[in-house]
């Protein structure tokens, strides 16, 4: 799976799960500040 589109709520909130990153994963862990130690498995942007 690369990319799922979910419903998050009635008020028209929507998330997007990404799988794609984990291919550049040290790189993703350095921009947003994730430590070493967590394992990442997916990331959710909700708008």
């Amino acid at each position: 799976m690369s990319r799922l589109n979910v419903p998050a709520g009635a008020g028209g909130e929507a998330a997007m799960i990404w799988t794609l990153h984990l291919a550049k994963e040290q790189q993703v862990a350095e921009l947003l500040g994730i430590p070493a130690t967590v394992t990442q498995a997916a990331l959710f942007a909700v708008a």
